[in-house]
């Protein structure tokens, strides 16, 4: 398993069991507790792989990572928290999806009978609509993860609670 692999697993892990969340600074202390896996994160010269989480930082922030949300907390600073809103997902999924069809060019369609020409139309209603519930999707998931952000509003630039 690549420490890549490694990293997202423990990511896993360590938000499930700190639902308000890890800023970087908390996230590399956890990580780094780890006997096995700072071993990994240690390159040759003694300094921290910082383009691992960094790496597996863009890829949350482009929604290919499930469960785990990059957000920005009160204080600006970034908090990695667990999500079980997967909505964004797959949306960016979906969206994907509808960039493939969008490419592909059906045969003559002079040649198709009436009911054929039925079935291709009714399929390009379903992807017009497929559009436009994906882009309502994104704005579901964008209004749940402002609330999520707002919940986390509490975790400080150490990623310890406040006390309120």
């Amino acid at each position: 398993m690549s420490t890549t692999a490694k990293v997202l697993e423990k990511m896993h892990i360590l938000l499930k069991e700190n639902e308000s969340g890890l800023t970087s600074d908390k996230l590399w202390e956890e990580l780094m507790s780890d006997k096995e896996l700072s071993k990994e994160l240690i390159d040759k010269n003694g300094n921290r792989r910082n383009g691992v989480v960094v790496g597996l930082t863009t890829r949350i922030k482009n929604g290919k990572v499930e469960n785990i949300k990059v957000i920005k907390n009160s204080s600006n600073k970034l908090v990695y928290i667990a999500s079980k809103n997967n909505m964004n997902f797959v949306s960016k999924l979906t969206n994907k999806f509808i960039g493939d069809v969008q490419k592909l060019e059906f045969t003559d369609l002079e040649e198709l009978s009436a009911a054929d020409k039925k079935v291709l139309k009714d399929y390009e209603k379903a992807i017009t609509n497929l559009i436009k519930t994906s882009v309502n999707i994104e704005k579901l998931s964008e209004k749940i993860e402002k609330e999520k952000a707002e919940d986390t509003s509490n975790v400080m630039g150490d990623g310890e609670q406040l006390n309120t």
